[in-house]
């Protein structure tokens, strides 16, 4: 009887010894489970405090973009400013040496050819007189001949006192031999873009032609054609010098409005009072009796130059 107690009492310590096992067990799973979910909120957390400091390293990224951009455009907005101060001052110190005193020689040129085409404009308005006293009658040809002859000595005249401005620039012949290319471009870039605002480009591809011409008649067409783009406004014109058979070719195209389509034969553009602009009329006839008579070349409108208004100088050697 004893023994058999004895054996219920081992059977019923080991069944509580392998429970109380079991409840530990239980109990450690259950804490395995616990820092298992805790350590999987810990990494939400992580991962949401990573992407909060990411998003808050963006935002700064982005102002200190954006701080960057601003002082960028300022420190450009300032070096702009400078430069267009810079660019002012040296049009005021080149317009102030535009305005040097030239020497004797010069001024005493400059006044002997004003004197010349001072004389022609006198002679021709009195013939004109001459002709009207005499009860002569005037076509509207004769007429624009001596409105053209005026006009073109008056023009010269206007030309050459903006070179009394330019010391040793010109010179006291009517007539000199030299590089015609060259004198084309120092006349545009020492006078000619001083006194105006216009964007010239040159293209002279090293090219020399030397022949015998006349300063003031070469500039008095040179200044009729510029004038001309600058009147229709031209937003730049362009000097394209070449050789061609031993003869010099220069284009001259501006960039704006191209011929009007209400002149259909372009030749007549070259003819007394027809005008391409809001002008007289007399400008590129001016220019096509200075390229035909003191230069012995041509003048050409090119029609297939749709971007504006070209024209091609063939002078020959």
């Amino acid at each position: 009887m004893a023994k058999e107690e004895e054996k219920k009492r081992k059977e019923a310590e080991l069944k509580a010894k392998k429970e109380e096992e079991a409840r530990k067990l239980a109990e450690q799973k259950q804490k395995e489970a616990e820092e298992k979910r805790r350590q999987a909120e810990l990494e939400v957390l992580r991962k949401d405090k990573e992407k909060a400091e990411a998003e808050l390293a963006k935002i700064k990224a982005e102002q200190k973009a954006k701080e960057e951009k601003e002082k960028r455009e300022k420190e450009e907005k300032a070096r702009e400013k400078a430069e267009n101060e810079t660019a002012l001052r040296k049009q005021q110190v080149a317009r102030y040496k535009a305005a040097e005193s030239v020497d004797y020689k010069d001024l005493r040129d400059s006044n002997h050819i004003i004197g010349v085409y001072s004389d022609i404009i006198s002679k021709k308005i009195l013939l004109l007189k001459r002709r009207v006293d005499n009860g002569k009658e005037l076509s509207r040809a004769d007429l624009l001949n001596f409105i053209q002859g005026i006009s073109l000595a008056n023009e010269k005249i206007s030309t050459i006192t903006r070179f009394t401005t330019k010391s040793n620039y010109l010179k006291a012949t009517l007539e000199t031999t030299e590089d015609i290319v060259s004198y084309i471009v120092d006349y545009i870039q020492k006078i000619y873009q001083v006194l105006y605002s216009i964007d010239i480009l040159i293209a002279t591809h090293d090219v020399r032609f030397i022949k015998e011409f006349q300063p003031i008649e070469l500039i008095t067409a040179i200044d009729n054609i510029l004038s001309n783009s600058r009147r229709k406004r031209a937003s730049k014109v362009i000097f394209d010098f070449t050789l061609k058979d031993g003869d010099l070719l220069l284009s001259i195209k501006d960039v704006g409005e191209p011929l009007s389509q209400s002149i259909t034969d372009w030749n007549l553009i070259f003819e007394e009072g027809i005008t391409t602009t809001k002008g007289s009329g007399l400008g590129l006839s001016h220019v096509k009796r200075i390229v035909e008579e003191n230069l012995k070349g041509q003048i050409t409108y090119n029609p297939n130059y749709t971007e504006g208004f070209e024209l091609i100088i063939t002078i020959p050697k």
